[in-house]
């Protein structure tokens, strides 16, 4: 069985304006990291190039959005993930 190539994690979670999204890349790919909505549609795209290896932090600004469930989805080359977050008001 192959190492997954991709971690991703939100901190803090819930949150209520903003928070962190890290993620680790094992192998250089195309990353895309978006947050969707319930139904699983794009809201935004906070990331989408070709990654080498490391650790990434990014910030999620959610100040605009209402309570509630969304995800973060991370895709790779070869990973899919997808980490819930809960905005709380």
């Amino acid at each position: 069985m192959s190492k997954p190539t991709t971690t991703l994690s939100v901190h803090p979670n819930p949150f209520s304006n903003s928070t962190t999204v890290s993620y680790k890349v094992n192998t250089p790919s195309n990353v895309r990291i978006e947050l969707l909505n319930t139904l699983g549609q794009t809201i935004e795209v906070l990331r989408e190039d070709y990654t080498d290896i490391g650790t990434y932090q990014l910030p999620l600004n959610v100040s605009t959005l209402s309570s509630g469930m969304y995800s973060v989805r991370m895709r790779s080359d070869s990973m899919n993930e997808l980490v819930p977050v809960w905005v709380v008001k």
